[in-house]
This record gives C-alpha cells, sequence and structure tokens, in this order.
C-alpha cells in the first residue's frame, strides 16, 4: 500500500498525537486549532494569539490525545464529516492554500474505500491522499492531511490509508535574549517555508539551551514555491507586506506578527528573522 510523502511537520504531528492507542474523545460543534494555554505561557507575543475554527453541527471523534493544536478525527459517520470539511474549505481556506503533497491512490483506481462501504471514483478522475498548508489574514498557517475523490458528481473526504483525516495549527518558533532573558517567539512564514523548531520541542529546553540560539534556529531557505522566481526576497517581502504589515523602517525590512515586530535580513539563499 503507498505511503503518502509527508512533510516533516505533519509527519510529526501525528506521530505526537495518534500514538496511543485507540481512546477517542467527543467533541460538539467545532473545533479550534490555537495554542494550548501551556505554550501560550511559553511564547511571547502582544494581543490575540492566531487561531481557525472547523465547525460543524453535532459532534465528532478525535484521538484522546488531540490538543487544541491539532486534531485526528477517527470513528465518525463518513458522510457527516465529509459534508463538514466540504464546507470548511469552501467558508474558512477557499483559495488560500497550496498542495505540498499529492499521492495518488492505486487501490482507489475505480472504488473508495468509505468508511464500510466503497463508492464509485467518476470516470476520468483519480482519488488521492494531500498534505496542503492553508493560511490565514494574519500569516498563520494551518496543515491538513486527508484523502480525496469524486464520486457521481460530488467530491468527497476522507480518512487516509494511515490515520484519519488530520489538521493542526502550524507554530513556527525561534528564541532569542531579550534584556537578558531567553524568550520564545511564534513568527509567520509564507507558503511552504521549512523551520526546525516547533512545540514538539520541549519548552524547558527552547527556554534554557542556548543552542536554540544560533543564527542556524532562525535562518530560512526559501521556499520550494520560488525556486524559479528570479527576486526570491521578493517573493518573501510580498508575503509579509501582504499578511503582516511587512514595511522599510530606515534600511531594515520589518514585519508584525501577534504584536512582535521583526527584522528580516536577506542573502542569496536565506533569508534570517530576529526580533527588532
Amino acid at each position: 500500500m503507498k505511503k503518502i510523502l509527508l512533510t516533516i511537520l505533519c509527519t510529526l504531528f501525528i506521530i505526537t498525537i495518534s500514538g496511543c492507542g485507540d481512546k477517542v474523545i467527543s467533541k460538539e460543534n467545532g473545533v479550534t486549532m490555537t495554542l494550548t494555554d501551556e505554550w501560550k505561557e511559553v511564547i511571547t507575543y502582544n494581543g490575540t494569539i492566531p487561531s481557525m475554527t472547523f465547525e460543524f453541527t453535532g459532534a465528532f471523534n478525535v484521538y484522546e490525545t488531540s490538543s487544541e493544536i491539532g486534531y485526528i478525527f477517527t470513528k465518525n459517520d463518513n458522510y457527516l464529516l465529509s459534508d463538514a470539511f466540504s464546507n470548511h474549505f469552501n467558508m474558512k481556506i477557499k483559495n488560500n492554500y497550496i498542495v505540498t503533497s499529492k499521492v495518488f491512490q492505486e487501490l482507489d483506481a475505480e472504488a473508495a474505500l468509505f468508511g464500510d462501504k466503497e463508492l464509485l471514483v467518476d470516470e476520468g478522475t483519480q482519488s488521492y491522499e494531500y498534505t496542503i498548508v492553508a493560511w490565514d489574514e494574519q500569516g498563520t498557517r494551518y496543515s491538513y492531511m486527508y484523502r480525496s475523490f469524486q464520486s457521481h458528481g460530488k467530491v468527497y473526504y476522507a480518512y487516509t490509508y494511515h490515520s484519519g483525516i488530520t489538521m493542526n495549527i502550524e507554530v513556527p518558533l525561534i528564541v532569542q535574549k531579550k534584556d537578558g532573558v531567553q524568550r520564545v517567539y511564534m513568527i509567520s512564514l509564507p507558503y511552504d517555508t521549512i523551520y526546525k523548531v516547533n512545540v514538539n520541542t520541549k519548552s524547558k529546553s527552547l527556554l534554557n539551551k542556548e543552542e536554540y540560539l544560533k543564527d542556524d534556529y532562525h535562518t530560512f531557505n526559501y521556499p520550494k514555491y520560488l525556486s524559479e522566481s528570479t527576486d526570491k526576497a521578493q517573493g518573501v517581502r510580498d508575503w509579509y507586506i501582504r499578511y503582516c504589515n511587512g514595511r522599510y523602517e530606515e534600511d531594515s525590512f520589518v514585519f508584525t506578527y501577534i504584536g512582535i515586530d521583526y527584522i528580516v535580513e536577506f542573502t542569496d539563499t536565506t533569508f534570517k528573522i530576529t526580533v527588532k
């Protein structure tokens, strides 16, 4: 059976919250992707922590290890969950997403497994497993993993063959020392920019280990979507101008995210983010 080639972050997320058996909890009328109370106490910010709500009617089950940072849906009415997910796409995500992985499902070539049923896949269409990155008006990223196919003219969203439908807020982190104190900051990063530090790292380590102050942890390669661009730095600036009030202050390019100002420095191959 084919395995989807996941991004590093989504893989870590699944390992973190699905590795404890089949116990589930019921969520009523929606779940919100945001920071847990623990991380709100660790991260330095001003104003409102970003969030996105997946709204639905009634109750859906998620693994009991799910938290506000992310959810894996399991053991649900697949038709109701598919409709709710479709509505979430149309209302919240719209066109604000990119596909980072798309894998053809050979097992679904003619009929796709959907709960205990098989639905015929429409002629001329195919079933895929997707990993996508979406974003909101603040430049916060959210990741989703699911399988999707069309049957009798309707698009269905389903569990993948290794996990339930998965959604989580992405939490790129950098560590800086301010006024002699080591602090943790959540940042905005364009589209599919890869980052090294997130909530899978122990907060105690981030607050105390000087290792995380090294430039390497807050320096980023230009994302894949800019690979053909002749001005990758401008591509990154465009993201921050659109979502994070990016602007020049004297000779520095600055953006603001959840109330904190950051300076971005550009080279031919990377960009570095520091707290102003």
